[in-house]
């Protein structure tokens, strides 16, 4: 169901902007921290990823992970990218990558080359952004929160991702406890693990009493400079990767195209539909 151009309000049909506003404002909404925030903490945190993140800039290429971006590594990751529905935002970017044009292409891995971890270890501003897009969950098709929103990557971005990925995804593997094997696989583990529970529990003649929970807006309330800290410390990442990574999270913009146009500038969160985010989450 595609969202409705005018949003209801309290005394009625709202107008083009002011759906707008109430669309942005739901955006915002899903970053917004609940009441009772540490700010001495917060300070302390902020703080500590500046200080690892200036680090990691003076040190770029000293890493393991901080070789040139290759053009074979560029082969790889843009043709390791599932086929794309026909998304009109999407469609049209990933096919001109695909074209048989040598000079385009070359162009296209050297910008990757010259943003990598040895060189400027950088996302470059109009790599970061997105097309939101708002797809029907549940409730009255009029009002902005029976929606979920996701985004589509621009694709030099997403190009990024997959290389930067590539290299380090078995040192992420790695710092990601045993029991985080949503991260590594999908869903079964714990589904396998309620069978086998409720199978014993039920052998037994004994009662199982299964509490289901869930985190309110996980990804779009994650701590990015906590995140930062805990990628440094936990996962073991340093110098320039270090630093492109801090980048790549630093900041997004977020193309907004419901009952108008408008920018969102996003600085929290963990950008769903990314090769890093979740991973990192």
């Amino acid at each position: 169901m595609f969202p409705s151009r005018n949003l209801r309000g309290p005394v009625g049909v709202l107008g083009d902007h002011d759906s707008l506003v109430r669309w942005i404002h739901a955006v915002k909404d899903q970053f917004r921290i609940p009441a009772g925030w540490d700010d001495v903490f917060d300070l302390q945190v902020r703080n500590q990823a500046k200080w690892i993140t200036s680090v990691a800039m003076s040190h770029r290429g000293d890493g393991p992970w901080d070789a040139m971006v290759t053009q074979v590594e560029w082969v790889l990751a843009a043709s390791s990218r599932g086929a794309s529905s026909a998304v009109s935002p999407d469609l049209l970017p990933r096919c001109v990558f695909g074209l048989d044009a040598p000079g385009w292409l070359r162009c296209a891995w050297l910008c990757q080359r010259l943003c990598g971890p040895l060189a400027l270890a950088v996302r470059p501003h109009l790599w970061r952004l997105r097309k939101l897009l708002a797809l029907f969950k549940k409730g009255a098709h009029d009002v902005e929160t029976s929606y979920r929103f996701i985004t589509i990557m621009q694709q030099h971005g997403l190009l990024q991702e997959h290389i930067l990925a590539a290299r380090v995804i078995d040192q992420m593997r790695a710092s990601i406890s045993m029991y985080q094997s949503g991260y590594m696989s999908d869903v079964s583990d714990p589904k396998l693990c309620l069978h086998e529970l409720a199978a014993q529990y039920k052998a037994a003649n004994r009662v199982l009493l299964a509490i289901l929970g869930d985190l309110i807006k996980a990804f779009p309330r994650a701590w990015r400079d906590l995140l930062l800290e805990r990628i440094h410390t936990v996962g073991g990442f340093r110098d320039g990767m270090m630093a492109l990574i801090a980048s790549i999270l630093s900041e997004d913009e977020w193309l907004v195209t419901l009952s108008g146009v408008s920018w969102v500038r996003v600085k929290e969160g963990v950008p769903e539909g990314s090769r890093i985010g979740p991973p990192s989450f």
